[in-house]
């Protein structure tokens, strides 16, 4: 097992009960969030009968409601708990007929969904590429997006960081921890490090537990590192995966035109 394929094993699947934590936190905008991405599909005139994989949809806050708006959608994340929480939680939201989950590996879409074609395939929030460290790897994922999407599909790398972004960021503020409230006893202290030479983010997540007399009791703690990639890395690597550029945004909730130092990535390739 590769170094990225342990932590990626240890985030996701010894230890996703704590990155569960991390995704029920994003479930408080997550209706917003999938509300921009449907103006998205409005722009891109996608039809409510469209049939939409999210890759890396973790415990599903993206899919579930989308199809609450109607649409056809299908989750695929390697970790099995946050596929379990998905399924219940479309349960919950009564939409479970609407939304189907799937466990597995994003270099074998071909193999999970071997009859299947989409017509939107969505990644959201920095989820897949880059977590190899490896173009290859990425350029391999995002052709097993093009294998499982339909001949005028499109494919929507949403959130994602943006390494000139990053870049300006670390060079005029410098490197910062994170301090984030998860829920009423957890806290995660984030110890990111971008390192300009190879553009990857090693990132430690420590998780502590608030305690009565307001101290903190350390819980557990993850290594993680990626690769993040600026637009024209990103397009460079989906054209030699049978894609094409269309365009690219500042942010979703505008769909202003991306510009490189204050904005994440949010681009929109068509299949070729």
């Amino acid at each position: 097992m590769s170094g990225s394929e342990e932590w990626i094993n240890k985030l996701f699947i010894e230890k996703a009960d704590l990155f569960l934590k991390v995704l029920n936190e994003r479930w408080k905008n997550s209706e917003e969030e999938a509300g921009y991405i449907i103006k998205l599909l409005d722009k891109l005139e996608v039809s409510k009968d469209a049939q939409i994989l999210e890759v890396g949809c973790g415990n599903g806050r993206i899919v579930i409601n989308l199809a609450k708006h109607g649409y056809v959608v299908y989750g695929i994340d390697i970790s099995p708990v946050l596929i379990d929480d998905a399924k219940k939680k479309a349960v919950e939201h009564s939409i479970s007929e609407r939304v189907k989950f799937y466990v597995g590996d994003a270099r074998k879409l071909g193999e999970i969904f071997p009859n299947k074609k989409f017509n939107v395939i969505i990644m959201v929030w920095s989820s897949v590429l880059g977590y190899y460290t490896d173009e290859n790897i990425d350029i391999e994922i995002l052709r097993q997006c093009r294998l499982v999407s339909d001949d005028d599909g499109y494919l929507l790398i949403l959130n994602t960081a943006n390494r000139d972004y990053i870049a300006f960021i670390n060079s005029v503020i410098g490197v910062r921890s994170f301090v984030e409230h998860l829920d009423e006893d957890t806290v995660l202290i984030e110890n990111p490090c971008f390192d300009h030479k190879t553009s990857i983010i090693t990132n430690t997540w420590q998780f502590y537990r608030k305690m009565e007399n307001k101290d903190l009791k350390f819980i557990d703690e993850v290594s993680f590192k990626f690769r993040v990639y600026s637009l024209h890395e990103v397009i460079k690597l989906a054209e030699q995966a049978g894609w094409q550029y269309v365009e690219a945004y500042k942010r979703l909730s505008t769909l202003e035109p991306f510009t490189p130092t204050f904005s994440g990535l949010n681009i929109v390739f068509k299949a070729r």
